[in-house]
């Protein structure tokens, strides 16, 4: 298994408690695999996540 693979793994595992750490780690995912967009007035949320344990 790759690291990044590894690294994914076991984030996708921790239990994140703290509603700051929750946010930022949303934050992350949104930024780097997907983003906000409007479509037809409505805010959409899309995230291209390769780990259903990420989802």
């Amino acid at each position: 298994m790759a690291m990044t693979a590894e690294v994914k793994d076991e984030l996708s595992r921790l239990d994140v408690t703290k509603s700051c750490c929750r946010k930022s780690e949303v934050s992350a995912l949104l930024r780097f695999s997907g983003g906000l967009h409007i479509v037809a007035g409505h805010i959409v949320v899309e995230a291209d996540l390769d780990a259903g344990a990420t989802a």
